[in-house]
């Protein structure tokens, strides 16, 4: 194993390919419609949660479309100059919880 550092760059498409935040090419830009950011969200398991985590996220500014995978967990957001923590928080107060 090697030993030393790793920028955080090298790290970017390593965590989007397992599914954690933004595409690594959009890393620092603005999202636009066509940069998605999905998280991973624990908890949900009917169509109520999923139809809670959908409203609290569309409120937010820039929102164009959200869809959620039950069975997966997945939450997909698009739409323009998307806030993560916003998004996060949307997800927070709907009562689930943001894989890390």
């Amino acid at each position: 194993m090697m030993q030393g550092t790793l920028p955080v760059g090298g790290m970017k498409p390593i965590c989007y390919g397992r599914g954690f935040g933004i595409p690594p090419n959009r890393i620092g830009e603005p999202m636009t419609a066509d940069s998605p950011i999905s998280y991973t969200v624990s908890g949900m398991t009917c169509g109520h949660c999923e139809q809670a985590v959908t409203e609290g996220i569309t409120q937010l500014s820039g929102v164009q479309e959200v869809t959620v995978d039950l069975a997966t967990g997945r939450v997909d957001v698009e739409g323009r100059d998307l806030d993560d923590a916003a998004i996060r928080a949307a997800i927070d107060e709907a009562g689930y919880e943001v894989a890390a």
